[in-house]
């Protein structure tokens, strides 16, 4: 207190080292320390964040990891789950395929009998050749006859014939009429995927022949699946089905032919 007096008589009231000091003079003991205390305390807090600041990171990543080491243990429970439901389902597959297999085994055929028989596109063939006195007037009639030992149930076979042909109107008949040439096997018509014929129609008077020629593929008749063993392969003639029966001629002064061939099924 006696600082501001002398200094009084030194410098002007106006001075800031006067001002300063008259207002330090009102501070009392308790006030200095009061002062002190709150320093202290913001410098003990301040020193202390940073500490909590680094235990609350360690918190957060103890807690990180164990909900890491958590959710593995979750993925591990859900794997186990999982394998057990896919060993389920793929014993349930295998018995479905053993199932399938025992029952359509001796019905279709495999793979392997495919690529093992299928070593060359004609696996055999029959040919049955009519020569140039080989001919028939019938309007109905079975005109060549092949008998053909299929090899394998998976193949299929190819029937083609040529032959001269005619057909003409009958006598008094003066609307048109027709015949038809046709394949069977073991007396019945394909089925699978057709029928292999020919038509020939006419509606005027006359005695036209001409070459005629036709093929097919056959895998199945009305009777079913063409399996192997012994097949009777004929070419037919005969009326066109809702047309009036024409005067048929079948194989005029030239060699008639029908081919049998066992072939494999494309892949």
């Amino acid at each position: 207190q006696l600082a501001p007096l002398l200094l009084n008589s030194f410098f002007p009231l106006e001075n800031p080292i006067i001002i300063g000091l008259q207002i330090l003079s009102k501070f009392t003991m308790a006030s200095w320390f009061n002062l002190l205390a709150s320093v202290m305390l913001v410098v003990g807090v301040a020193n202390a964040f940073p500490s909590q600041l680094k235990s609350d990171e360690r918190s957060v990543e103890d807690y990180g990891q164990d909900n890491i080491l958590e959710s593995q243990d979750d993925f591990e429970d859900e794997d186990v789950m999982n394998n057990g439901l896919l060993s389920e389902h793929t014993d349930l597959v295998g018995h479905i395929r053993n199932f399938v297999g025992e029952a359509t085994k001796k019905h279709l055929p495999r793979a392997d009998d495919a690529s093992r028989v299928c070593d060359r596109a004609v696996v055999g063939y029959q040919r049955a050749v009519g020569n140039s006195f080989h001919h028939t007037n019938a309007e109905k009639a079975v005109f060549l006859r092949a008998v053909y030992k299929k090899k394998h149930d998976i193949t299929e076979l190819r029937v083609s014939a040529t032959v001269n042909i005619r057909t003409a109107l009958r006598r008094g008949d003066r609307h048109g009429s027709g015949s038809r040439w046709f394949i069977t096997i073991d007396g019945r018509e394909c089925s699978n995927p057709s029928t292999i014929d020919m038509n020939m129609y006419v509606s005027t008077q006359g005695n036209t022949h001409v070459p005629g020629s036709l093929q097919g593929v056959c895998k199945a008749t009305s009777a079913g699946p063409i399996r192997k063993g012994v097949h009777a392969v004929a070419l037919n003639v005969g009326p066109i089905p809702g047309f009036r029966q024409g005067d048929a001629y079948t194989g005029w002064r030239s060699t008639s032919y029908l081919q049998v061939e066992e072939i494999c099924p494309p892949f």
